[in-house]
């Protein structure tokens, strides 16, 4: 057969492209993102390809730089460097040449730019070199490796792909959004992008250097920010403010990218002409967008321009009220920049993410004229001296304007404005062509900002004044507005008023002064004087055709006598005049009856003036009326149009607010309210029934009203738009027609993804020129969405929200970590009236009764509501659901065992009036925390801690004393539960910094205070994980629940005999409830850093020591363990065996003390129940194996328990060195289980089925008790009374109807009174709908 020969290579563009996201930008090359695999397909003739007789290797080459990659047979790619990988041969067809694909990846870090690829087969007959060809790497958002990944694919999308939007101008008071296409897709654009790239004064200085540092998006970033305009280089736009573009093109004419980056192509590279800031910054968001680096456009209102770098603007006015130019700062109406997406490693950690980057030419940064990347982080933080350029953005947005008023060089008064700049800060909305305001990104107190930059005041020591417009100013009338001046003193004052406007320009100081006012005042002690002027229209008008007219006003109060002058400036926006137009007889107006309609518009003009005047009117005119008319200089038009009304006006009769179809959006099914539940940040959708006309929205305003106790919001219905995640919204979907009822209007809501979790009124306000109505719509309960990924509970998987959210059933875990059981809970947030109980649970806490309002804005916060509910489930310092008992005398409450779901709690809590419920522990309080937060929308598990400390002064350690017989001692407070229950739940953590978002603990068993009040938490596990015990809530006392030391030391008469230390035995095993299945997740290695073997040792019989894994402690030359011969079981002798080893080659007398207590699950033991004491010989380097046996009628407790709990000790002693040595084991005596079983395994709503429960009796005496079975979902429980005979098996039928579709469980429990324990079982089954 003929050697291989390769015969041609395929790129294979397209299902590359398609592959790497990069489908539809135009190239002349492959166009591929970094740190991702694609296919190259290499066809060849003659016999197969052979390793060991062929090499290929491809050559890879970037300017100057080459590097070989060797195609191997198997591997996987790398993110760290090239690797090449044969895929699979493709079998030959009769005539098709052989192919041989194989998967080439560059680095996550590859420099982006051209690269050429070339193919290098070598054989033992030579070496053949064949072109590949030519393709163009971008960055690549998708992949985690990449240094500009960005998590949501909505959000790549919008800022990577996404290639129109709004550039918003104009001031913060008066906003326009201007479209925008940024044509990355156009034909060129992306290869003009990367010659922008080779035209850098870096590329052409250094090439390689250039080349390497490209992989670098903050390098990137800079050598655009820089090309984008031409001041120091073949940049690609040249800006200018100067208003004369006779030689170019106007700014405001552009409406697109492409049409100037191509115009820069073919005119060889020369500067287009002209630009102004969103010019320049939505073609470096094309240019960026296009590398695959994701980007926006923000846009600053009240822009400070800092020259000089101090962080003020300098303003100054002269005597007479005159914006002078003197400094070189200004502040401009507007500044637009973009950001871009990308990491930040040479920062340090925490300035990730949006990072600021400006190519309009203000000032050089390194030597030319570009800004950034500042990162958003570092300018929130004011961290001035993070790299690049964030002092300069700092003051953009943050700086204070000093405000001056000067003679002759001399400062005769200066106040300090510290609100008016960065007054809001907006880009486009993601999804939407409605604005975002991201302006708490920028500043740390936002306040009302916009407010502040529109009025500010003066006083001097004993003066005070103000500008006040007595009317919306609208072209063609007068201006008026008042001075008002208060003199703050005892004294009259004779002072001097000076008065000036001047018009502006949105990015300079005010040009010339167009009107002024000078005179004189007295004012007399305490007086407040007001002074009215007007400015006629004939003195502000423009001579150029202007939309918007700016006006720059200013006072000058001079004291005549002190000669101290105080300032008040005002910037404002001068409207357009409006039409008038009135009904003849209004309340006459009927269907086919002749009416009068007059328009009114008075000329404010000095000349005459000429138009078309348009009348329509929906349902009242056949057509529309046109006609041209002319009006005289201050003349009053009214012209009469007849029309008759052909349909009744749009009168509302009803609204639905759609419970059914919303909740099952919503993922609310199935919770009961009184209300309508819903999730935060998600529409949905409320009917208006309507009679009458169609909706006109230019004749009503449709204005819903959303009541939160104290606080509202008022949201108009638009006639389109998109939801926001950060506000209420309310948008117009269609009219529903129905031949046989009214017609209806559907409208979607949306509240913000981080609204307020409550219950709130919805009234819906319908407003005409004529009349206002007010229409109750009801009442809805709105809870966190982890379903929305803008919400700070946003669970990424299905599984998990299904599990920690959905499921109303789970398992709860207790014992000790070598004797596990698992106990059913039915969490119930289903059942009838729970979740209106856990909302009134919010309305009782202590900080709702004091401060109602400030509560309720807290609750938009999932940390805050955590610390609410994790103080309110116990009730130690409020009216909270649970009392805690632990004494083992439950006789006015409730046995805590005996509890199995959370519905019996809860409604018991709410029939009693809101008294606290007797009696809870551990498992109890977290299983009812965990019905609320679920309840909630919250992601909630519950947690077991194995070997639990509570560790109560600090000290991240647990002492335990024993007597030298073996008796465990009650000395401190310090103690080790065998188990203890809390939640986890998920949620953002914005207060910590980065990287401890996810599962928080929670904790309401009323252990320690914490902010004053008994709970826990949040605590981030990430911080315990880390431990990071300086992070806030009560990182410290969950660290040491789960790692505290224990010291162990036998005492006699107050001295101590030996002490060990164990660094293993807390936290042996962390555990909740697996997802989707009923068993066991050890979740212990998220908690701690070194697990190692930390279940066996705590499950092992070994000594607890400071010895390590074995856990032995042996003072010269003597060991001893404890060994259980099976595990306990209720009724049955617990066999155990004490093993002594001497490992010394001499004889011993020793004495033995073994000693068994009595244990509760959160306590040191109490009383000894049984005990042995006896003396031994062992010879040397002898083990001795003493078997002992406890009888059940020893350890037999009084008070019915799931568990028995035994702390076993030994303790042996040298007789003749007096040395010690201590072994200990802690463990549960299991109960028997009930077993339950189903007839009939195919379970369907609404249908009767049978359950089994099955028990056998393995005691010799008959016992009694109560049998309860329930199951969430059930229309009721079961219960009966029984008595079992010796080794009988009982066997009940129970008959239940399941309500609710879904996983559900069926649990029951026996409560035995002799002996008295508490049995239990469960079994899962999947209900049908039917």
């Amino acid at each position: 057969m003929e050697e291989f020969t390769v015969r041609s290579i395929s790129l294979q563009q397209v299902q590359n492209q398609t592959s790497h996201k990069t489908e539809g930008l135009s190239s002349t090359t492959v166009v591929l993102r970094r740190g991702q695999a694609f296919t190259v397909a290499i066809n060849y003739d003659g016999r197969p390809f052979d390793p060991l007789k062929e090499k290929m290797i491809f050559s890879i080459t970037l300017g100057p730089v080459t590097v070989d990659v060797p195609v191997s047979r198997l591997g996987q790619p790398s993110l760290t460097q090239w690797t090449a990988v044969l895929e699979s041969p493709t079998a030959p067809g009769p005539t098709a040449p052989r192919v041989l694909s194989v998967s080439l990846s560059s680095p996550a870090s590859a420099s982006i730019g051209v690269y050429t690829l070339q193919l290098r087969v070598e054989t033992r007959l030579g070496v053949g070199q064949h072109s590949v060809g030519q393709i163009t790497l971008l960055c690549n958002p998708w992949s985690q490796a990449d240094s500009v990944y960005l998590q949501s694919e909505d959000l790549r999308t919008e800022y990577v792909k996404s290639d129109n939007g709004v550039l918003f101008i104009g001031s913060a008071g008066n906003i326009f959004a201007r479209p925008w296409s940024f044509d990355q897709y156009e034909k060129g654009i992306l290869d003009i992008c990367m010659k922008l790239l080779q035209l850098s004064p870096q590329y052409r200085a250094d090439m390689r250097k250039d080349l390497q540092k490209s992989s670098n998006p903050v390098y990137i970033g800079r050598v655009i920010s820089a090309m984008v305009n031409s001041n120091d280089d073949k940049g690609v736009v040249m800006g200018n403010w100067s208003g004369n573009y006779s030689d170019g093109v106007s700014p405001s004419m552009w409406t697109g990218s492409a049409d100037i980056l191509k115009k820069w192509a073919e005119t060889q590279f020369r500067p287009v002409r002209y630009g102004q800031c969103w010019v320049f910054a939505a073609v470096m968001c094309t240019v960026m967008r296009a590398l695959g680096i994701p980007t926006r456009v923000i846009t600053n209102f009240n822009s400070a321009h800092d020259t000089d770098g101090n962080m003020v603007i300098e303003e100054y006015y002269d005597e007479n009220g005159r914006k002078l130019s003197i400094s070189s700062d200004s502040i401009w109406n507007f500044h637009v920049w973009v950001e871009s997406w990308m990491k930040r490693p040479d920062l340090g950690r925490g300035y990730d993410g949006w990072q600021v980057l400006d190519a309009t030419p203000q000032e050089r940064s390194g030597g030319t004229f570009r800004c950034g990347p500042a990162s958003v982080k570092a300018v929130y933080q004011q961290k001035v001296e993070a790299q690049y350029d964030v002092p300069f953005v700092y003051a953009e947005v943050n700086a204070d304007v000093h405000e001056m008023i000067v003679r002759d060089g001399k400062v005769l008064s200066k106040t300090v404005d510290t609100r008016r700049v960065g007054a809001l800060i907006l880009t486009k909305l993601p999804g939407s062509m409605r604005r975002q305001d991201v302006t708490s990104e920028y500043k740390n107190e936002r306040a009302d900002m916009a407010f502040h930059a529109l009025s500010t005041a003066g006083a001097s020591k004993g003066v005070t004044v103000s500008l006040k417009l007595l009317n919306p100013p609208v072209v063609g009338e007068n201006i008026s507005f008042n001075v008002v001046i208060t003199n703050n003193e005892a004294a009259p004052k004779q002072l001097k008023k000076h008065v000036n406007a001047q018009n502006k320009e949105y990015n300079r100081n005010p040009t010339g002064t167009f009107w002024e006012a000078h005179d004189d005042v007295k004012i007399g002690p305490n007086e407040t004087v007001t002074a009215k002027h007007e400015i006629t229209f004939k003195e502000y008008m423009l001579k150029e055709a202007a939309d918007v007219f700016l006006v720059n006003l200013a006072v000058v109060i001079e004291d005549v006598k002190s000669q101290e002058k105080v300032l008040a400036s005002e910037e404002f926006n001068i409207r357009s005049p409006t039409l008038n137009v009135q009904i003849q007889n209004e309340s006459s107006v009927k269907i086919n009856a002749a009416q009068v309609a007059t328009v009114n518009f008075m000329n404010p003009f000095n000349t005459a003036v000429s138009g078309e005047l348009t009348i329509s009117g929906s349902g009242l005119l056949e057509e529309k009326a046109k006609m041209r008319v002319t009006i005289q200089p201050r003349e009053t038009m009214k012209k009469p149009i007849d029309f008759t009304p052909r349909m009744a006006g749009f009168k509302l009769q009803s609204i639905n607010l759609q419970q059914v179809q919303n909740q099952i959006r919503h993922k609310t099914d199935g919770l009961s309210s009184s209300t309508l539940v819903l999730r935060r940040g998600q529409a949905f959708t409320v009917l208006l029934s309507y009679e009458g006309r169609p909706f006109d929205p230019m004749t009503e305003k449709l204005i819903f009203r959303i009541i939160l106790g104290p606080l509202s919001v008022e949201v108009p219905v638009s006639m389109s738009g998109q939801p926001s995640p950060t506000q209420w919204s309310a948008i117009l979907e269609r009219g529903v027609s129905d031949p046989t009822g009214p017609r209806a209007l559907s409208v979607s809501l949306s509240s913000p993804a981080s609204a307020s979790v409550g219950v709130y009124t919805l009234q819906l306000r319908v407003e005409n020129r004529w009349t206002l109505r007010t229409y109750l719509f009801g009442q809805f309960t709105l809870l966190c969405n982890p379903w929305s990924q803008a919400d700070s509970v946003f669970l990424p998987s299905e599984d998990l929200r299904n599990e920690y959210v959905r499921n109303d059933f789970g398992l709860l875990f207790k014992g000790s970590p070598g004797n596990i059981a698992a106990r059913p809970w039915s969490f119930d947030q289903y059942e009838k009236g729970i979740l209106d109980i856990c909302m009134k649970l919010l309305q009782l806490s202590p900080q709702y009764q004091a401060d109602m309002g400030r509560d309720l804005q807290n609750r938009s916060n999932p940390v805050y509501i955590g610390r609410v509910i994790s103080a309110m489930v116990n009730s130690n310092d409020d009216r909270g659901v649970l009392a805690g008992n632990w004494s083992g005398e439950y006789s006015d409450g409730v046995n805590p065992s005996k509890w199995s779901g959370s519905a019996d709690i809860l409604r018991m809590w709410a029939e009693t009036q809101f008294k606290p419920v007797k009696y809870g522990q551990c498992w109890v309080f977290a299983a009812v925390m965990c019905t609320v937060m679920r309840a909630l929308g919250i992601p909630t598990r519950v947690i077991t801690n194995f070997n639990s400390a509570h560790d109560t002064n600090n000290n991240m350690v647990i002492e335990e004393y024993y007597s030298e017989m073996g008796e465990k001692l009650s000395f401190g407070k310090d103690s080790i539960w065998n188990f203890h229950v809390w939640v986890e739940s998920w949620m953002k953590r914005p207060d910590l910094g980065q990287g401890y978002d996810g599962w928080q603990v929670l904790d309401p068993t009323p252990q320690e205070r914490s902010g004053g009040t008994f709970r826990c938490g949040p605590a981030a596990v990430k911080a315990v994980y880390q431990q990071k015990v300086d992070v806030q809530y009560d990182v410290p006392f969950v660290y040491a629940e789960v790692n505290a030391d224990v010291h162990i030391m036998i005492v006699k008469d107050g001295k101590v005999l030996s002490t060990s230390v164990d660094k293993k035995r807390v936290g042996a095993l962390i555990c909740t409830k697996y997802p989707g299945a009923m068993r066991m997740q050890d979740v212990t290695s998220e908690y701690k850093n070194e697990r190692g073997e930390s279940m066996m040792r705590a499950m092992s019989s070994t000594a607890r020591s400071g010895e390590g894994a074995t856990g032995r402690m042996a003072p010269k030359g003597v060991a001893v363990s404890l060994q259980l011969l099976k595990a306990p079981v209720v009724g049955e002798n617990i066999s155990f065996n004490v093993i002594i080893t001497n490992t010394v080659a001499v004889p011993k007398l020793l004495r033995k003390h073994v000693n068994a207590q009595n244990k509760e699950y959160n306590r040191n033991p109490t009383r000894t129940l049984w005990e042995a004491h006896d003396d031994l010989k062992i010879g040397p380097n002898e083990t001795v194996t003493i078997k002992h046996e406890i009888p059940f009628n020893n350890y037999m407790m009084k008070e019915a328990e799931e568990d028995y709990l035994v702390n076993l000790t030994v303790v042996i002693e040298d007789v003749k060195s007096q040395e010690r040595v201590l072994a200990t084991e802690e463990f549960n005596i299991r109960s028997p289980t009930l077993n339950v079983q189903i007839q009939n395994e195919n379970v369907s709503v609404n249908t009767q089925q049978v359950a089994t429960v099955n028990f056998t009796n393995p005691f010799s005496v008959p016992v009694s008790g109560e049998l309860t079975v329930a199951c969430s979902g059930l229309q009721e429980r079961f219960q009966t009374r029984l008595t079992v005979q010796p080794r009988e098996t009982m066997k009940i039928p129970v008959s239940f109807t399941p309500r609710l579709a879904g996983a559900k469980m069926i649990y029951a429990s026996l409560v035995l009174r002799n002996p008295p324990i508490i049995l239990h079982g469960f079994k899962t089954i999947n209900v049908q709908a039917s």
